[in-house]
């Protein structure tokens, strides 16, 4: 995780702490590679498809299991979204996780970007879904309000996009 989105996500969960503190917070992704959402929020709940260091569920992709269907006042997904097989089921899987009018805090590199690696990567993903803001926003719509669409501050990559968003019932 790049020191910019942890700091854009530090002050997210700062900024709503009095709603989110001691709640339970999903951690979309949590593999840990290169440091974790729970660095930032020790108390979120990793999920991956994939067991490893940080991980506290594994899924199947695109299935969320009923223990953890709306149980989650909010989603963090740190660089996971890009390297997910399926976009849909991707969305899907935040929505499902989240109670009605939850939050998704959800980083990405955007179109234009270059590619890089989460190795080690045994699953094969890549970081083939990559969409400018207006698509990330149009495709997350469905399912998400938008609150806030910012880029992180990385020098070297242009940073990346920070979506913000609230389940819609």
């Amino acid at each position: 995780m790049h020191d910019s989105v942890k700091a854009a996500l530090a002050k997210w969960y700062g900024d709503r702490a009095w709603r989110l503190s001691a709640k339970r917070i999903a951690d979309l992704g949590a593999y840990n590679l290169n440091g974790s959402v729970q660095d930032v929020i020790d108390h979120a709940e990793g999920i991956d498809i994939l067991a490893g260091p940080g991980v506290h569920h594994v899924i199947e992709p695109g299935r969320i299991p009923a223990e953890l269907r709306g149980k989650f006042v909010a989603v963090v997904a740190v660089s996971s979204f890009q390297f997910s097989c399926h976009a849909d089921e991707f969305r899907g899987e935040c929505k499902d996780l989240l109670e009605p009018g939850g939050l998704l805090f959800l980083t990405m590199s955007p179109k234009g970007n270059t590619m890089h690696s989460t190795s080690p990567n045994s699953y094969g993903y890549t970081d083939g879904i990559r969409m400018s803001p207006m698509e990330l926003c149009q495709f997350f719509d469905p399912c998400f309000r938008l609150l806030d669409l910012t880029r992180s501050h990385v020098e070297s990559s242009g940073g990346d996009l920070i979506y913000t968003g609230e389940r819609k019932p």
